[in-house]
């Protein structure tokens, strides 16, 4: 059986991601999985609040399947 549940991320233009990457000194997974949500280390709590406040950033709830 299939759920669909909402999954919180962080959309940003794409053009975007190099420059937090220069930012942080990190790359792009680190940045990638700061937005989705999939790491929570202090350096992802940084990228997220710097792309929040600096670059417009929204946070959306995506849908997405899960196998229960």
């Amino acid at each position: 059986m299939k759920k669909v549940v909402k999954i919180e991320k962080i959309l940003i233009d794409k053009d975007k991601i190099p420059k937090i990457m220069e930012i942080f000194g990190c790359g792009k997974a680190t940045v990638y999985n700061a937005l989705a949500y999939r790491s929570n280390s202090q350096q992802a709590q940084d990228i997220r609040s710097f792309a929040l406040n600096r670059y417009g950033a929204e946070k959306h709830k995506l849908p997405q399947f899960m196998s229960v």
